[in-house]
């Protein structure tokens, strides 16, 4: 059987920092999906961490910041953005409010976006 093409140290790195694709580093997918792991409530964990799973990889490196800001919030804030099955309200007009939108897009409302 042939075997698969070596790769430069140059690809290699950026396989490394890239994650494989998209942007952001190996080092923040890994903390993320540690934190969605590590969530206390078992309805945040088990939805937190299958999304992470189907969408982590794909992310660009400003979607993780977003997403890291996400897994930082309160879980009572999150499970109530979450259980509320509406649009969460823009938090002081940062990022995180449009990303909050796209976590219910995929989560709660399963692609299906409120208007």
């Amino acid at each position: 059987p042939s075997s698969p093409l070596p790769l430069s140290t140059t690809q290699r790195r950026r396989i490394h920092y890239t994650g494989g694709r998209g942007g952001g580093t190996m080092a923040t997918r890994h903390a993320i999906s540690q934190m969605c792991i590590d969530k206390s409530d078992p309805i945040l964990r088990a939805v937190l961490t299958g999304f992470a799973q189907r969408h982590l990889q794909s992310m660009s490196s400003e979607e993780l910041q977003e997403m890291n800001a996400i897994m930082r919030m309160d879980d009572t804030r999150l499970l109530m953005f979450m259980k509320s099955g509406i649009t969460p309200p823009a938090l002081n007009g940062n990022a995180t409010s449009l990303t909050l939108r796209q976590f219910y897009r995929y989560w709660v409302a399963d692609g299906k976006e409120y208007m």
